[in-house]
């Protein structure tokens, strides 16, 4: 995958047997793509599941003890950033302070990260993982994976 410059048309900029490239607009930047079919099965995935910074928030803060349910990756981890930042400027502040927005995020994280693992297709109980030391790069890999287009048994797939 290249970045290519702000590009007016999307659609196939070349095409033959051995390979397709297809430019695809997303919300922050355009992309080239030279994969056989990656446009074509995933074109869906790049406009309707990115959720901006605020939005992620937002929707995590108003999902906070909501355990059912799929999150993007994107609205994962714009509010894990968010939780990031909040936590090292409490930090800089004082103990006290930190400890507060620590235990304000606990249960919003913990719900978001469950939700991302239903949007991958993975039962929520593998959270836990994240209390084992080493085994919790496996749910980092987890929650990195792409989002499932189609429906699972946790709902449909969420929208932006």
């Amino acid at each position: 995958m290249r970045h290519v410059g702000a590009v007016e048309d999307i659609g196939v900029i070349s095409s033959s047997v051995a390979s397709r490239a297809v430019l695809c607009r997303t919300r922050y930047a355009d992309y080239l793509y030279d994969y056989p079919g990656e446009f074509a099965e995933n074109q869906h995935l790049h406009e309707e599941f990115n959720m901006d910074f605020m939005t992620a928030f937002k929707t995590c803060f108003a999902k906070f003890a909501d355990f059912t349910g799929r999150a993007s990756r994107s609205e994962y981890w714009w509010f894990a950033l968010v939780y990031v930042i909040v936590a090292v400027v409490a930090s800089l502040i004082h103990e006290y302070v930190y400890v507060l927005v620590a235990l304000a995020f606990l249960i919003p994280l913990l719900s978001a990260g469950v939700r991302r693992l239903h949007d991958t297709g993975k039962t929520g109980w593998l959270i836990l993982l994240g209390i084992i030391p080493l085994v919790n790069f496996v749910l980092i890999y987890f929650m990195v994976q792409p989002t499932q287009a189609q429906a699972n048994e946790y709902g449909e797939p969420p929208s932006a």
